[in-house]
């Protein structure tokens, strides 16, 4: 049974129940008095709109929660204001109210009237915290938590108005205080106990706790968790013992203390209400209820009821809690039979391995061992009795019976655990194991072509016990039958397998019989890649033929480790080790890559034209650092120089050998553009005309290729393109014929010129390259045939050839 005691004013025992659940919310009119019992909730907010009003809400059976208020005005009746109305206790004469961060206190009685005012000087420095003990004393606390040898608790009597108490907080807990900044409400129980809301000063993934200390003396002697609430709210007891809290943006929860959870909707699946006034949140709550909180722990050890010796057993613990507050700082403790030896890690809480302690279990140390419930905190103990072994700690370790002294007699071992917490300490009853005379026994294990025992989920060494000088038939043993049948379907290992030449007949001796199967390892290829940064190979790959399962660290093969040398030698910097250097061999083949760079000096040679703009594509020359190179006798620099050459430029000046060194290079091959004929027509056709006419003339000739000038120098002066005739236009069937003023280049519309053999003609002029020939497509430019019919003696085609030329203008 839970019992709560309400000492100020319920006198009988009342049933604590633990209903998880949340609330929905209808809201009263305001009331002319304040109604006064445990079964309401106080609280005050912190605005100029709502600070005039005292709330109060009260529960029913589904947690549905009833709100209601009151103004607060003065014996005169006139209305007030409180800035932050804080720090509120209530006891049966009405509340009491302390100022934020003041010392200013107020006294209003159940119909809402402040009926005195003072200025309590000793509580100097308290701020948020306010609550009565159950013996009728104002209690508040310092404001800051991280404060730490700051924290006071002061203890006030209203009704003399003086200070009573003012006493440091210390933290006996192993969790320090400047963890946390902002000490919020505090309420008491019946137990000498204040229980302060603090959270650390976090922005995001705020942690709420409340402090346990114990009020005669200020120490904190617990720390428990409140999970999913995001400040440090207003608190009061309910009067079954649960904490009616405001939590952020002012939305209701209640808290249970059994298992430290936060519920935000009732038992009809509503949200709870906001728990203030119109627009803040609430700052303080109070109640008249001061419930008794006590932690019931038991244990239950558990050991198999017999063994055998040199036989490992499992020992259990299920640690419970069926108190009505959570147990913190929970521990078991064990201590062995003499007739056991503890095996090493194998210690578990709730399943969650436990590192032991210098070779043995924490469960054996005298500081004990730590348990708490599954998602829990550590240490903490829940406690629901709706469903109590759901709650349960279970702690379990083995251990081995020891083979000493005489064998064949029957020994038992006694196994007795004990749980406790700062408040009380439960011991379980004696449980014993009794141990038979030893037999002797034939052991089957399975092994791989290294000897290796198989590693594989289900694969064990078979025991089965016999007497001395049995025969045992392996073949029809169902336990080697399966664990055959798991290796084989595993697909790690040849099917043919080494038998044991006995295993139709295996003779038992007294110390036990030993006998083996023994099955070959598949293997796969582990390629081991020596590349650049690029993805290029730097040398050529290793493969490793390993069994399934092999663990390996790929660095510390021979050979890769020369590889790595010989790399190095050869001037290779090792940049990146495989991720999986340390690789166990898997069902398929695999690589490992390691990543170089070259450590080589470098010469990088640059073409470029007088502005030193570069002209084509850079040369890199690698070699070993204070080596010569000859630039000259380099194929790539010397075709590179030929093509530049091709393309019309004019070597300048360049180095002809360099040194390497450890610093990269940049080499300069300077060259100077050139004006030149970029293209030129190799056939020009006027196609044919005939000598009906007196006068014949043509114009825009076809040809093949455009008559292009090219300009690459970087200062772009004027140019003349000349035309001159190699010979005159000559019959090509009779070539003693010609035309000699036969061929005209028209520069505009109003003039024109002869070409005549031998004599350079200006025909154009410009600065910069482009296409010459552009122009005669619209007959601006051009060659033209002007010829009288009377001229030409002889019929048939005529052909002469043309030297273009460009010059720079003088």
């Amino acid at each position: 049974m839970r019992n709560f005691k309400n000492n100020a004013i319920v006198g009988a025992i009342i049933s604590f129940l633990v209903v998880i659940c949340l609330f929905s919310l209808s809201i009263e009119a305001q009331a002319e008095t304040i109604p006064k019992g445990p079964e309401y909730v106080y609280g005050t907010v912190n605005n100029n709109t709502d600070s005039n009003y005292l709330f109060w809400y009260s529960l029913d059976e589904n947690d549905v929660v009833t709100k209601g208020y009151t103004r607060i005005v003065k014996i005169n009746g006139s209305g007030v204001s409180f800035a932050y109305m804080n720090a509120l206790g209530v006891r049966d004469d009405g509340f009491y109210v302390k100022s934020n961060t003041g010392t200013t206190m107020q006294y209003i009685d159940w119909n809402g009237v402040v009926q005195r005012e003072w200025n309590a000087t000793g509580l100097a420095g308290s701020a948020r915290a306010g609550a009565f003990t159950s013996d009728g004393k104002y209690i508040t606390t310092s404001d800051i938590a991280s404060s730490e040898g700051k924290l006071n608790i002061y203890i006030y009597d209203v009704d003399a108005r003086t200070l009573v108490s003012k006493t440091p907080m210390t933290n006996s807990t192993s969790l320090p205080i400047s963890d946390f900044y902002a000490m919020g409400d505090a309420v008491a129980d019946d137990n000498g106990f204040l229980y302060a809301v603090v959270s650390n000063d976090a922005t995001t993934n705020r942690k709420v706790r409340m402090l346990k200390i114990k009020i005669a003396t200020g120490e904190i002697v617990d720390v428990l968790p409140i999970p999913k609430l995001d400040h440090s709210p207003a608190v009061a007891f309910m009067s079954d013992g649960r904490l009616l809290v405001s939590d952020q943006n002012n939305l209701g929860a209640i808290v249970s203390f059994e298992e430290g959870t936060v519920v935000y909707t009732d038992k009809k699946g509503t949200n709870l209400p906001n728990m203030g006034g119109s627009v803040t949140l609430v700052t303080d709550f109070a109640s008249l209820n001061f419930p008794k909180y006590n932690t019931e722990l038991s244990i239950v050890a558990q050991a198999p009821l017999t063994a055998n010796y040199r036989e490992t057993i499992q020992y259990k613990f299920s640690v419970r809690n069926t108190g009505n507050i959570m147990s913190l700082q929970t521990k078991v403790k064990e201590t062995l039979s003499p007739y056991v030896e503890y095996v090493p890690n194998t210690t578990a809480v709730n399943g969650v391995p436990v590192a032991d302690i210098n070779g043995t279990s924490p469960i054996l140390t005298t500081s004990g061992l730590t348990v708490n419930s599954p998602d829990s905190e550590s240490a903490v103990l829940v406690s629901n009795e709706e469903n109590p072994s759901h709650n349960d700690a279970v702690a379990t370790f083995s251990v081995k019976v020891k083979d000493e002294g005489d064998l064949s007699q029957s020994i038992r071992i006694q196994n007795l655990g004990i749980v406790y917490n700062p408040e009380e300490m439960k011991t379980s009853n004696m449980t014993y194991t009794d141990v038979g005379p030893f037999p002797s026994s034939v052991t089957v294990n399975f092994l791989d072509d290294a000897n290796l025992p198989i590693q594989l989920a289900g694969v064990e060494p078979v025991v089965k016990n016999y007497l001395t000088g049995e025969s045992a038939d392996l073949t029809q043993n169902a336990d080697v039958k399966r664990t055959l049948d798991i290796i084989k379907a595993s697909g790690k290992y040849e099917p043919e397998l080494i038998r044991p030449t006995n295993e139709n007949g295996v003779l038992i001796t007294k110390d036990g019989t030993q006998v083996s199967y023994i099955f070959t390892r598949i293997k796969r290829n582990l390629t081991v890649n020596f590349v650049n940064e690029e993805g290029e190979p730097v040398d050529d790959p290793f493969v490793l033929n390993l069994p399934i399962d092999t663990s390996i660290n790929v660095g510390e093969n021979p050979t890769v480790r020369q590889k790595l040398a010989t790399l190095e030698a050869n001037h290779y910097e090792l940049l990146k080790r495989p991720d999986n250097e340390a690789v166990t061999i898997g069902m398929e083949d695999s690589s490992v890559e390691y990543v170089f760079k070259e450590t080589l000096g470098r010469v990088q040679v640059i073409f470029v034209n007088e502005e030193q703009k570069p002209i084509s594509d850079p040369i890199t020359i690698k070699g070993v650092i204070e080596s010569e190179v000859i630039l000259t006798e380099n194929e790539a620099i010397k075709k590179t120089i030929a093509d530049l050459k091709e393309k019309h430029y004019e070597f300048v000046t360049g180095l002809e050998k360099v040194t390497i060194e450890k610093t990269a290079k940049t080499i300069s091959y300077e060259f100077k553009g050139m004006l030149y004929i970029e293209s030129f027509p190799s056939k020009m056709n006027f196609g044919d005309n005939y000598l009906i006419r007196p006068h014949i003339k043509a114009e825009q000739p076809k040809y093949d290729v455009p008559l292009i000038v090219g300009d690459n120098r970087v200062t772009k002066t004027p140019w003349t393109l000349t035309a001159t005739l190699e010979d005159s236009l000559r019959s090509v069937d009779s070539p003693s014929e010609d035309l000699p003023r036969a061929l005209t280049y028209k520069v505009s519309d109003t003039e024109k010129f002869y070409l005549r053999k031998g004599e350079a003609q200006p025909i154009e002029t410009g600065s910069g390259g482009y296409n010459v020939s552009e122009k005669w497509i619209t007959d601006q430019t051009g060659l033209q045939i002007e010829v009288f019919s009377n001229e030409v003696i002889q019929k048939g085609s005529y052909r002469t050839s043309i030297l273009w030329q460009v010059g720079v203008t003088p």
